[in-house]
């Protein structure tokens, strides 16, 4: 029987919480790790990717929301839950950077794949996070 972990958000099920496999489970916390730090919490301030909504989509945004993602799966890797791999940005930063223009959207809208490894399973998995900059 593989390992199970609480559903996130917690869910009751017939009268029981929700569980769900250990990569789903790693997956929801690595996506709440890339949300949006709008309501942060002042009891853990260095969770979530603070980002102003004015922000342009610049290598100096780009720096901030990798060195925040690293950051977040260094305290994964301490918990050998999770192995950063890589983090690829997809958009148009005009004539800098290793991004291809006309990938973005108006605004200046672009996503970020993030390429880990459970330390868990040894599963491979990527997700996605489109920030949306430039009001």
């Amino acid at each position: 029987m593989a390992d199970k972990g609480i559903a996130i958000p917690t869910q009751i099920v017939h009268g029981r919480i929700k569980l769900v496999e250990k990569e789903e489970q790693l997956a929801k916390i690595i996506m709440l790790a890339l949300a949006d730090g709008d309501s942060t919490n002042p009891f853990a301030p260095d969770y979530g990717i603070n980002h102003p909504v004015f922000a342009l989509a610049d290598e100096v945004t780009r720096s901030l929301i990798k060195r925040a993602i690293e950051n977040h799966f260094a305290r994964l890797e301490a918990k050998s839950r999770a192995r950063l791999e890589r983090v690829v940005f997809r958009g148009s930063l005009g004539s800098s950077g290793d991004i291809p223009s006309g990938l973005t959207s108006p605004g200046g809208d672009f996503e970020v794949l993030v390429h880990y490894t459970s330390l868990e399973s040894g599963v491979d998995s990527t997700l996605t996070k489109t920030f949306r900059l430039g009001g």
